[in-house]
């Protein structure tokens, strides 16, 4: 009799639970979609790191999907029918500014966050030295020139260099506020 090990069926199963957890976002859901118990996935999640990035991926695609649901129902609303004596008679549609407040909440801490939000992101621009003004006017005139297609001289192309890898501090700072904000 041979032995049969839980890994010799996983790429059936693994496809079921990804697929699900990608459109989900729910290991419950996903778990029951491949047939399996969440406890399983969740030891195994802990012994494989590959295993674990692609449910980390997966999660991510679903809360992406989620963020482009929240931002279509923000700006573009959702239909809502209209009723006369249990007939429908018409629609009517309703934005949310609730969704629209929160999505800019998250994409522009600074200016609509929160104070602790605001303060975080503030030490973060000036831990990178992008809390002084001229630092700010240096770089919008160096967005504008790139607009509009002038050649760079050398000097301003260092400086650029220099201000994006300032810039992948910055989106690192603010990954670790929104990491801490989201633990509140």
């Amino acid at each position: 009799m041979a032995s049969h090990s839980p890994e010799a069926d996983a790429a059936p199963w693994r496809a079921l639970f990804f697929e699900m957890l990608r459109k989900t976002g729910n290991v419950s859901a996903a778990a029951r979609h491949a047939g399996r118990a969440r406890a399983q996935l969740y030891r195994l999640r802990k012994q494989d790191t590959a295993f674990a990035a692609l449910w980390d991926d997966a999660l991510e695609e679903a809360a992406d999907w989620l963020e482009l649901e929240a931002l279509r129902r923000a700006m573009d609303g959702t239909e809502e029918g209209r009723y006369f004596r249990g007939e429908m008679i018409g629609t009517i549609t309703r934005y949310s500014d609730s969704l629209l407040m929160f999505l800019l909440k998250a994409r522009r801490p600074l200016v609509f966050g929160t104070s602790q939000a605001r303060r975080a992101a503030q030490k973060a621009l000036a831990d990178i030295g992008l809390d002084d003004p001229a630092a700010r006017d240096d770089l919008a005139d160096l967005r504008a020139a790139l607009a509009s297609g002038r050649r760079l001289r050398f000097g301003l192309l260092q400086q650029l260099l220099g201000w994006c890898v300032q810039g992948l501090m910055l989106l690192v700072a603010l990954g670790v506020i929104m990491l801490a904000s989201g633990a509140d």
